[in-house]
């Protein structure tokens, strides 16, 4: 127990260190530039039926999209840095019309879906170009530092917005009310960085994210995959500071 007790305590230590002035401890305050790709899972394109496995009309290949952003960082000590940040990209859905399984359900489409709905009575499914605009909030814990570089991992909460904007159909409320229903805008991120020291005031370097829909411990349709939803991303990232490393790290 003494030992535990002493880990702790240097763990404890370690974190509240404020940043001191040398080459591995950036300005407590910068603005960070990214861009790179995202993958987004798609676990709804087939469906069990009588007649054997058929194909959801109009549910995509889970899609690759670019993904830029911008965000803030704050060095509240050594090893802790507060991260508030905004990406966007854009991807179409599609919501299912009320004959096809899983009546209602929103999945991203890569085709104009139009009159060309297999299901009796429909000849419009409602198709929206939405704008994805994901917020990040969190901490990252730069725990590896060296002299040329500093990795470690982050966690926080991504809140992902969605405009959808009209293609096809009659309206996109059921997009809107499908995405802001049961929680799924609310995704818990986990991710990993390295940051590479080459010039003053400016670092760059590599962040792998993935992002996973909590709505899916309790709102997940039947014959829907656990990774629908899931998000992965590798972004290359610029870091500018800002201020001097004395200012706000008292």
């Amino acid at each position: 127990m003494g030992f535990i007790r002493t880990a702790l305590l240097c763990i404890l230590v370690v974190g509240i260190m404020p940043p001191t002035a040398n080459g591995q401890n950036p300005s407590p305050w910068s603005i960070e530039f990214r861009a790179g790709m995202v993958w987004i899972g798609n676990a709804f394109r087939y469906v069990d039926t009588d007649e054997g496995t058929e194909k959801v009309h109009g549910s995509a290949v889970s899609p690759l999209k670019a993904a830029p952003g911008v965000g803030a960082r704050y060095h509240i000590s050594r090893n802790l840095v507060g991260v508030a940040s905004l990406d966007a990209l854009y991807q179409e859905y599609v919501e299912l019309p009320a004959q096809a399984p899983n009546a209602g359900k929103v999945v991203p489409t890569d085709t104009h879906i139009g009159s060309d709905s297999p299901y009796p009575d429909e000849e419009l499914q409602n198709v929206a170009g939405v704008f994805v605009l994901p917020l990040h909030i969190g901490l990252d814990f730069p725990l590896i530092r060296r002299e040329a570089v500093t990795t470690g991992p982050g966690a926080g909460v991504t809140i992902v917005a969605r405009i959808p904007i009209l293609i096809e159909g009659e309206s996109t409320s059921g997009i809107a009310s499908y995405h802001w229903g049961a929680g799924r805008f609310l995704h818990p991120e986990l991710n990993w960085s390295a940051v590479f020291h080459t010039f003053d005031h400016l670092d760059y370097g590599l962040r792998l994210r993935a992002m996973y829909p909590m709505a899916n411990l309790w709102a997940l349709e039947n014959d829907v995959g656990w990774w629908d939803g899931l998000t992965i991303g590798l972004q290359a990232i610029v870091q500018l500071g800002l201020g001097s490393p004395e200012s706000g790290s008292e």
